[in-house]
């Protein structure tokens, strides 16, 4: 819609690529040149072919109460098709816009965005129009000021601190994202990085996961565990700075577990709360130490559950100070999606889709090669047949004069010739003396009726 009736509202100076993305992807290829340990665990992490053999349900794309059509919890946004709700308030969005505009009061929208972002917005304000125009203006003002990013040497630290990190996959492919509160204070106080720097982090953290592990219109989203164990007032003003960056990112989370609030803390939730729409509200669970396993394997297999909360992983941060790109253990989901495409029908739905799919990497460098393999032997056949033409059209006669080079002949021959499945030839030769008492023989290769005679 955006991008046909309402392309006057597009910004036509900023770049088509959102800017973290953008600053982030430079980054990280640029760092991960220059380590190729790092760069070989960042390859060996990033999604499995399976998850993009796997296509969400219509229902796994979005929740409607059935009792009210506008209690709407979406959970896929890219190359999917918006209900009509969702339309309706998108063009209703977008004509306030232009009022606003064409009374010096509105904004354009960067080239990179689109619909999905606007219901990403509209769902997280209720659908509510001048709160989603708000909030979108604040978040383009936020992007403007914010990016570019730069991977310095802080957020680095940050990133294998064990703050933030990736500890595995749930049983939909969906990132799982650990928060340890308490490695706050330790950056602030022990190491002197400020709040700065750690949202930077943070915010460079979520860019390097939307952009590597995750795949539009199929895995758009990320379950979180967040610990504020050990986690005092100070520390709890902290954790909601970093909430502040998390609430960016808006539809993207699937779960938030949030463990460790004691008496005194619950009373400062509701300050965390409100920096997050409506429908993320819905997504948070406040949990106890010993209530958070059986709520994680709903959803994620006990192999990827840390130890601290009941599970197999043994708690990464422990055992690695090298946490970013991510360092979990590989397993195979027992519990994964069944209904996933096959081979087949995922590469003929990428060839003739229409929508803008992220293609599999490691199926389509297969897919080149088979259809390398493929030419190649369509020209080495085609090289056989002319041969076969050739010789049959002028039905000469070949000889030669020593062993070697009938040798070479026949090893020719039956490379490039003589193919098992014709059934047409007899492979059979001896050697044609011109002269008995002359040990140099000559051997003669001829073609008769269709069929190659060694002679």
């Amino acid at each position: 819609m955006l991008k046909n009736e309402f392309q006057e509202l597009l910004n036509q100076i900023t770049p088509e690529i959102e800017p973290g993305l953008y600053s982030t992807i430079n980054e990280i290829n640029n760092f991960l040149s220059n380590n190729k340990e790092l760069k070989q665990r960042h390859d060996n992490h990033l999604l499995p072919i399976e998850a993009y053999l796997y296509f969400p349900k219509k229902e796994e794309q979005i929740q409607i109460n059935p009792k009210d059509k506008k209690d709407i919890l979406r959970l896929i946004f890219k190359n999917v098709e918006f209900i009509d709700y969702e339309k309706k308030k998108l063009k209703e969005l977008y004509n306030n816009i232009k009022e606003l505009n064409i009374k010096n009061k509105g904004f354009s929208f960067p080239l990179w965005w689109d619909d999905s972002e606007s219901i990403r917005f509209l769902q997280a304000s209720e659908f509510n129009i001048k709160k989603t125009i708000t909030t979108i203006s604040s978040q383009i003002n936020w992007i403007e000021n914010f990016y570019p990013l730069t991977f310095s040497n802080n957020i680095k630290i940050i990133l294998n601190s064990g703050l933030m990190y990736m500890s595995g996959r749930d049983n939909f492919f969906r990132p799982i994202i650990i928060v340890n509160a308490c490695k706050i204070s330790y950056l602030i106080q022990k190491l002197n990085i400020d709040m700065e720097d750690i949202q930077k982090a943070v915010a460079f953290f979520i860019n390097y996961i939307i952009n590597f592990q995750m795949i539009p219109g199929q895995i758009e989203n990320w379950l979180i565990i967040s610990d504020i164990n050990r986690v005092g007032i100070t520390e709890f003003g902290y954790f909601k700075k970093l909430m502040d960056i998390l609430s960016k990112f808006r539809g993207r989370v699937f779960k938030n577990f949030i463990i460790g609030m004691n008496l005194i803390l619950r009373s400062c939730a509701k300050g965390v709360l409100t920096i997050f729409g409506s429908s993320s509200k819905k997504k948070i669970k406040f949990v106890d130490k010993n209530e958070i396993f059986e709520e994680l394997k709903k959803y994620v297999d006990i192999d990827y559950i840390p130890q601290i909360y009941g599970g197999n992983q043994i708690q990464l941060e422990f055992i690695d100070n090298n946490l970013f790109p991510p360092n979990f253990n590989i397993i195979n989901l027992n519990n994964s999606p069944k209904d996933i495409m096959s081979e087949e029908e995922y590469k003929n739905l990428c060839y003739h889709s229409s929508k803008s799919l992220i293609v599999c990497p490691q199926l389509k460098q297969k897919w080149n090669n088979e259809e390398n393999m493929k030419k190649k032997k369509e020209e080495k056949q085609k090289l056989i047949e002319n041969k076969k033409k050739e010789i049959k059209e002028t039905d000469e006669t070949s000889y030669v004069d020593d062993i070697d080079t009938w040798n070479k002949i026949v090893k020719e021959f039956q490379t490039n010739l003589l193919i098992p499945d014709e059934g047409k030839y007899i492979n059979k030769y001896k050697p044609f003396n011109n002269n008995d008492n002359d040990l140099n023989h000559s051997f003669k290769i001829k073609h008769v009726n269709s069929a190659y005679y060694f002679e």
